[in-house]
Order: C-alpha cells, then structure tokens, then sequence
C-alpha cells in the first residue's frame, strides 16, 4: 500500500476551517483548474454521506464514487473509494488546532492504483500518481488558505447574491467561493428550473423570478457572449453589443424597480474600455479609448446607471484577462507552449493586464461589502506585463523554450479586428481604487499566477 501526506499551516481558527468545508463550493473549489471534474450526486454530509464525480483523464471520462464515513466534527473527516479507476483510495482530513489563531491541515492518504502486478502498481506511483498527488494538493492548500483568510478578512453578516454568468469561467469560481464561505448564491439561468438556488432569468425582459420574501443584497452581473471566441463579423459584433449593453440596460432597469432594493449592483465591464494605449500607465480616471470594445464598454456601463439613480451603489469591474486553463486566452495558449511552438506576439511590446479567478472572486467580494468602493474598479493585477514576458513566464512555467514569434501580420490575417483589439492592442492598467481601499493580491505577478493556476509551482 502507498501512502502520501502533506501538511500545512493556514492562519485560522481550525473550526473556522472545518465549517468551510461541509458547505457547498468547497469541494469545487479544491478542485484544480487543470482538471475537469462534474459532481453528479451528493448525500448525506462529510461525516457520512456520498458523493458520485465525473473526472477527466485525457480524452476519457472516468466516474469515481466516494463514501464519507467515521467522521468527527471539528477535527476530521474521511473518504474511501467506493468505485472508481483505482484499486484502493482512503483519504483523512485532520484539522489540527496550534492555538486559537491557527491550524495545521494534514492530508493523508492511502492508495493503490493496481492489485496486481506488483511492478506495474509501482512504477504508475513512481512515475505519475505521487508527483500528480504532490501537485494536487499544493493547489488545494494554496486555494484553502486563499478562500478561508479572504473570507476572515471579509468577515460580514452571510449576504444574498443573484449571479448571472453563473456557468462561466468567472462566475462558476465566483459562486463556489461565495458557497464555500457561507453566503447565499441564487444562479440567474435562461431556462425554466426546479433547482434549489437557481431562478428563471429572461436576458430581453430583465425580468427575474425571485421570492419577494427573500430580497437580494448584492446582484453580479457577469453574462455577456465571449468577446473572444470567434471572428468578428458584422453579426457578431452586434451579437457581443447586445449581449453585454442590452442585457445590462434590461436587468438594471428591473433590478432598480426592485421593491426591496439590494445594496449593491456589481456589473462586469473590461479593460477593452481603455483601448489601445501603448505603455501609458492607466487609472479608473483615464478616459474611454477607441475601437469596437472601448465603445461596448462606454455603452455596457452606461447602461447600468438605473440602479444608480435608484439610490443603489453601482461597481463597474474593468475586468483584465482572466488566467486559467479552464477557459479563455491561457487555454488557448497552452497546447502551443507546451509544445515548445510559443512565443511573442507581433513585437511582444505590447501590454497585457491579467487577474488570476482566485482574486477576482475576492475582488468581487470585497467591492460587495466595502460601502465606500463605487463607479469603475480596475479589477487587474497591480503587475501588468508586456507580451514577450509572458510568453517567457508561460514557457517557463512549462519548462518550455520561447522561441517561435508568432507575426502581427498573421494574427491579422487570421482574426482580423478581433486579432488588433484584443492581441495586438496595449492595455497597461493599474488597480488604483481596490489599492487605496486596502485590497491585498495574494497572486499579484504572473508568475506567481501562472505557477498556481498551472500547478507548477
């Protein structure tokens, strides 16, 4: 039998701790983001219960079935395989007390991939299972000390939030963060549900099928089509216009009519807003740049000035490029990088300002209980980085060389207006009003970034 452990001390009290972990999110939330991982099934609680998870290995999708059992509230809980890919899986989670301020989380795991052959069970441990362990649960204790400190820091009153764009990159990390840390999550979803902690939303109406019993405290509004995800043809740029300043205006409009008002609207806007500005260094004071998506943005926050003059306090997030292999410009990027065939983009001069979705969901949090944060918010890392030194993080954080420049003049070819605005283009953007309002980065360079959302480091 194998046996894995790895410890570590995080600066909480240990039931604070305990109590984290038996709410929902928090199993998504340990999850890494290189993994796809859908929970089809969970009863009982994390002292005795179940839970059935579809995970993805390559290609192939693999259904792992876990049986909770003999735990003991406050101090541990565990986990055995019931079936699954493995032979043997048996996982304890110990919360340790070291005073009242902190504790020492232990994982300890006992595991056999393969009864027999012997050899065969051994060299999968040697060569895969223990160094995917390793960089599993580095992730886990990162992301665990991450959420339970920006959830003491942020310690409120547990409040009532409506999200739209749950599903996605941003919002699905965002609603999992706010679960785990004993807030209320009602999912905004286009279709008719049943689902407990989901309601009907209509995108032309606005309107939202909520229980007048129960008002809302925070709306974040997070849909809107991927700016990025294909050319942009003349119906597609009026798909993105619509999707983004239409579906604002309606919502706000709605939300503002409210007979319960909430006390506070945080709408996603995007650092697009500033257009292409060289190595300018810019504020929430800067003014609109120019393009297709600096004019989309003017017009998306705009649109949500209803609840404004509703007497709610409004928060338009610039939101820069979210880093995570789960979505967006990084999963594009790491088939290439892995491969050995990256490397800048055009001359690499131009700037990129990034976020990693651990810190936008502090971000998001933070501006939902700071009564003095309104209007925009550069919500970026305070380390904006030109494109030839990410691409040199990126290569790095692989182990891979940065050597193939990849011409502005293909990347033009190829997407066109998208490929200028949202490649070529230089955003530099500084996070001055979360700063001034005392906010902390815990992944404020990129490789810091990278290493964590890659599990690299």
């Amino acid at each position: 039998m194998h046996e894995f452990r790895f410890q570590s001390v995080i600066p909480v009290n240990a039931s604070f701790a305990y109590d984290w972990h038996t709410r929902e999110g928090a199993f998504e939330r340990l999850t890494p983001p290189w993994t796809q991982v859908d929970v089809e099934r969970r009863q009982g609680t994390i002292e005795a219960g179940e839970v059935d998870f579809r995970f993805r290995i390559g290609p192939f999708h693999v259904r792992w079935r876990a049986e909770h059992y003999g735990g003991k509230p406050g101090v541990e809980f565990r986990d055995r395989l019931v079936a699954g890919p493995m032979a043997f899986w048996e996982h304890v989670h110990r919360f340790v007390p070291l005073g009242s301020r902190e504790f020492r989380m232990e994982d300890e795991v006992r595991y056999r991939a393969f009864v027999r052959p012997a050899v065969l069970d051994d060299a999968v441990d040697r060569l895969f299972l223990r160094r995917e362990m390793a960089r599993m649960f580095r992730y886990r204790h990162r992301v665990l000390a991450h959420d339970l400190v920006r959830h003491q820091e942020l310690s409120t009153t547990p409040l009532r939030f409506l999200v739209t764009g749950a599903t996605g990159l941003v919002g699905s990390t965002l609603c999992a963060f706010l679960s785990a840390g004993g807030h209320r999550v009602i999912r905004a979803t286009r279709r008719e549900t049943n689902a407990t902690g989901e309601v009907l939303w209509t995108p032309s109406t606005g309107e939202i099928k909520l229980d007048p019993e129960q008002p809302i405290d925070v709306v974040v509004h997070l849909a809107g089509a991927n700016v990025g995800e294909r050319r942009w043809t003349a119906d597609r740029k009026a798909e993105i216009r619509a999707s983004r300043v239409m579906t604002t205006a309606k919502l706000a409009e709605r939300v503002a009519q409210w007979k319960v008002l909430p006390k506070a609207f945080i709408v996603a806007s995007a650092i697009g807003f500033y257009g292409n500005r060289g190595d300018e260094l810019l504020d929430e004071d800067s003014s609109a740049g120019e393009g297709f998506l600096a004019s989309v943005c003017r017009e998306w926050e705009a649109a949500s000035r209803p609840p404004e003059e509703a007497g709610i306090r409004v928060v338009r997030l610039r939101i820069g490029v979210v880093l995570s292999p789960r979505g967006g410009a990084l999963r594009r990027l790491l088939w290439p990088f892995w491969l050995g065939l990256g490397g800048r983009t055009g001359t690499g001069r131009q700037y990129l300002s990034w976020i990693t979705p651990d810190d936008l969901a502090a971000v998001i949090l933070f501006c939902a209980v700071k009564d003095d944060l309104r209007g925009p918010v550069n919500a970026v890392s305070p380390h904006p980085v030109t494109n030839a030194t990410f691409a040199q993080a990126l290569a790095q954080a692989l182990g891979r060389p940065a050597l193939l420049p990849f011409p502005a003049s293909a990347v033009r070819w190829i997407l066109g207006e998208m490929g200028e605005e949202l490649i070529l283009s230089s955003t530099r953007v500084r996070p001055t009003r979360l700063l001034q309002s005392g906010f902390r980065f815990h992944f404020p360079t990129v490789e810091e970034a990278l290493g964590h959302v890659l599990g690299t480091a």
